[in-house]
């Protein structure tokens, strides 16, 4: 709403999203970390997924705001492909101790 430029925004956004859902999914469960990223990505190819069904419009939430912003309204390859980078950050990236 704020930022008003070409990458961090659109792209960033995606990619630290996925690195978000790892961190909340390891706060409650405690399971192998590949794991959990791989469940962070799907998490993320999830969502997209329904962006591309407009599950918002068939599920007819419109009205509610946060959760419209949630899920998202707009189907994207390139999420996608930030949502696969978010997992390589976790897996490969981030030094071990933090996770």
């Amino acid at each position: 709403m704020f930022v008003q430029d070409k990458w961090l925004r659109p792209y960033g956004g995606d990619v630290i999203a996925i690195v978000f859902v790892y961190y909340l999914l390891r706060s409650f469960l405690n399971i192998a970390s590949n794991k959990l990223a791989f469940a962070a990505l799907a998490v993320g190819f999830m969502i997209e997924l329904a962006q591309y069904f407009n599950i918002v419009q068939l599920l007819q939430i419109q009205h509610i705001k946060w959760l419209r912003i949630l899920i998202g309204n707009s189907f994207s390859w390139a999420d996608l492909l930030c949502y696969v980078l978010g997992y390589l950050l976790i897996r490969y990236v981030i030094p071990q101790r933090y996770k």
